[in-house]
Formats: C-alpha cells, sequence, structure tokens
C-alpha cells in the first residue's frame, strides 16, 4: 500500500482530534453544566412567579372573608397580635370556647383562616401589600 497525501492530512486530522478530544469533552461538558444552571435558574423564577399569583389570588379571599364579616381573633400575650399558623388551636375571644368548624377567622394583621373540624387553623389566607388600603377600610369599619 503507498501512503498518499490524503493518508497524511488524514491522519494528521485523527491525531490533531485525539490531542483535542479531551478539550471537546471539557467543552461539552461546561455547556451541559451551564444549560442545567440556566434551567435551574429559570424553574426558580417560574417557581416564584407562580407564588406570587397564589398570593394574589390568595388575598382576594383573605378580603372576601374580612367582607363577610370573619370573627376577629388571634391576640396573643399581652393583647399583641401574631400571625396565624396551620394547626394552631384557635378559642373564641368573647367566650373562650372553641370556634364551630368551618367558621371564618381573622386578626388585625390580615390572617384570614377557616376553622377546621378539630378547632384548630386551617387554609390560611393573608391580604397582600397591594390590598392593604382596602384591608384597612375594612379593619376600620369593624
Amino acid at each position: 500500500m503507498k501512503i498518499k497525501t490524503s493518508h497524511i492530512i488524514l491522519a494528521g486530522i485523527g491525531f490533531i482530534a485525539l490531542q483535542n478530544g479531551e478539550n471537546v469533552r471539557g467543552s461539552l461538558e461546561k455547556g451541559n453544566t451551564i444549560r442545567q444552571q440556566q434551567s435551574s435558574f429559570n424553574d426558580h423564577i417560574r417557581e416564584n412567579r407562580t407564588k406570587a399569583r397564589h398570593a394574589a389570588k390568595l388575598s382576594k379571599v383573605a378580603i372576601e372573608r374580612f367582607e363577610n364579616n370573619c370573627i376577629l381573633v388571634g391576640t396573643g400575650k399581652a393583647g399583641i397580635p401574631t400571625y396565624f399558623r396551620n394547626n394552631q388551636p384557635v378559642l373564641d375571644p368573647q367566650m373562650s370556647a372553641p370556634l364551630r368548624p368551618g367558621a371564618f377567622i381573622c386578626n388585625q394583621l390580615g390572617d384570614t383562616a377557616v376553622v377546621s373540624d378539630d378547632g384548630r387553623i386551617s387554609d390560611i389566607a393573608r391580604v397582600s401589600v397591594a390590598d392593604q388600603d382596602r384591608f384597612k377600610q375594612l379593619l376600620k369599619a369593624r
């Protein structure tokens, strides 16, 4: 077999490819890492936007509960209002008795919730900053 110029060129290309194989592999891995980071960041942005939309909808629910005369509860020790927490027990502030299941409750901080069957706080909805003016009007009217 006679060695031709094309064989030498192909051998040279093969040698260069072998020499640069590690660089190509590194570049591909770096590109994959960057794509994964961008995807994670985009997922994070999408998740935050979804949370913001849910918060805005829950704020509307909270305002509706205030408009429907929710039972004002939630003063902590020394009369300082506290935020609602899920599964927190709740009592009627005037009678110190359990509230009926399904009752809407609210506090002076803009939290609203529903009393569960076992007399605990569930389904919390909070007033957002955008609805604070309406909330203050409703609270003042009480």
